[in-house]
């Protein structure tokens, strides 16, 4: 593998963040439903991208074929089933409380991960340790601070969103009378509106359960996301992973990333019909492909990116940058946070995540 120099692999960690930061840009007119559908037409959008990258690299490099990375396989893998259970986590906890405890726990466990050496990994203290340990915890307390930063979006179900139904949906609807936004309105009723007094787990209410519920996703999707980088750092450390270039494990990520999503899908989809006798319905494929598309842009740069300035700094960015880009774009294009107490809360979130992403970058 070649050697990637610092200033190249900061250039590649910040176009990663850039990728990422816009990566649902596309998708934000419209409603995704419950997200299952979505998905798995995003890992579509990421399974070709793949393939078109490999082939590109096969007529470039005069290769003889495709090859299979078992580690990239997993990566891919891992990653898929985070972002599936993203879905359900935003739905039960909202999504201030949600994404800050699955930041948190992604951003902790993953630098961790490196920090520290776990798990197999090499581990990367840094040039100035103290400092960029520091600047993590600088890192994880904006994060905290975006608790109280909800977009205007996320309070109403009234936003016109655009959907795109299929002909047998519309004469299916007709024929119960059922409205193609149920899912929208079962998210936003309260969970203690039937049987308030019911005990679930433990002696739970049901509202505590489904807090509890949540909570447990967000800390597995955290750590599954975080996990992710973990095969791509193994790799890199055996003879096959020094010989061969970073954008070689992208194509063998893909293949498990759409392997396990459509394992997802086949599952929710099949309980949702037979469990609870209803349908899935389907988000649009062209919005959710070109994120898939943005998503594997950004996979080859973040790669590129811990090659340059090693696994902890570089994962680090990579888990915080595009959180700011997606911000900034909520905040000045898209108009979603408009009380003044938020804007200020946002604005001081971003103020912390700028000089965390300085310590993290000088201390690597």
């Amino acid at each position: 593998m070649a050697d990637v120099s610092f200033g190249v692999g900061i250039l590649c960690t910040l176009l990663a963040v850039f990728f990422y930061g816009i990566q649902y840009v596309p998708c934000k007119q419209y409603t995704t439903f419950d997200g299952a559908v979505f998905q798995w037409f995003m890992c579509s959008g990421i399974l070709w991208g793949g393939i078109v990258l490999q082939l590109i690299l096969m007529l470039a490099f005069d290769w003889p074929g495709p090859q299979v990375i078992l580690y990239g396989v997993l990566s891919g893998m891992l990653w898929g089933s985070a972002n599936f259970l993203v879905i359900p986590l935003v739905r039960i906890c909202g999504l201030a409380l949600g994404f800050s405890l699955y930041h948190i726990i992604n951003l902790s466990w993953g630098y961790c991960l490196s920090r520290f050496g776990l798990f197999g990994m090499d581990q990367d203290v840094g040039r100035i340790p103290v400092l960029r340990d520091v600047g993590v915890f600088v890192l994880l307390a904006s994060f905290v601070m975006l608790f109280w930063v909800e977009p205007e979006e996320a309070k109403t179900t009234t936003a016109p969103l655009k959907t795109k139904e299929r002909p047998s949906q519309s004469v299916r609807h007709k024929a119960n009378g059922a409205d193609p936004n149920d899912d929208e309105v079962e998210v936003v009723k309260s969970p203690t509106a039937a049987h308030p007094s019911r005990k679930y787990l433990f002696g739970l209410s049901r509202v505590h359960a489904i807090k509890l519920a949540g909570i447990a996703l967000a800390i597995a999707a955290g750590v599954l996301t975080a996990m992710n980088g973990w095969p791509y750092a193994l790799w890199t450390q055996t003879q096959q992973g020094k010989d061969m270039m970073a954008v070689q494990f992208v194509f063998s990520q893909t293949i498990g990333i759409y392997t396990v999503s459509s394992i997802w899908y086949w599952l929710s989809s099949t309980i949702r019909q037979f469990a609870f006798k209803k349908r899935t319905n389907h988000s649009v494929i062209r919005p959710a492909f070109i994120a898939g598309l943005f998503w594997v842009i950004g996979d080859v740069n973040m790669l590129y990116g811990i090659d340059g300035i090693g696994y902890a700094a570089a994962y680090t960015l990579d888990a915080v940058g595009p959180v700011m880009v997606a911000s900034v774009l909520s905040l000045l294009w898209f108009k979603e946070i408009k009380e003044t107490r938020q804007r200020l809360w946002f604005i001081g979130s971003f103020v912390t995540q700028v000089a965390g992403c300085i310590m993290v970058a000088v201390g690597a």
